[in-house]
């Protein structure tokens, strides 16, 4: 998949959860805008299921610099302790010291 045809399936909520989360891991790799729009989703996505598996993608980005403080932004205000846990995984998987 297209990177471009992934980042408007995530944001397509009239998709199949399962269809968004396989858009997801193919952006593990994706250009800043794209990692930023997954950033955001992952904020307003009203699945926790979803929003689970989009902190888990963004952790295995590599990129801290883009999607550490939307993680930190899950962790600190995510309703469910799954998504909550997922992110503060995927903190640890970027490394990042200052989210320790």
């Amino acid at each position: 998949m297209r990177e471009s045809e992934a980042v408007a399936v995530i944001q397509d909520l009239s998709k199949r959860k399962e269809e968004r989360i396989q858009a997801a891991f193919s952006l593990e790799k994706a250009s800043e805008e794209s990692l930023r729009v997954l950033c955001n989703v992952l904020t307003t996505e009203p699945s926790p299921v979803v929003r689970h598996e989009f902190a888990f993608v963004l952790g295995e980005t590599g990129r801290s610099d883009l999607v550490a403080e939307s993680l930190m932004k899950s962790v600190e205000e995510d309703e469910n302790v799954f998504v909550r846990h997922e992110a503060i995984l995927a903190l640890a998987t970027l490394g990042d010291k200052k989210f320790r």
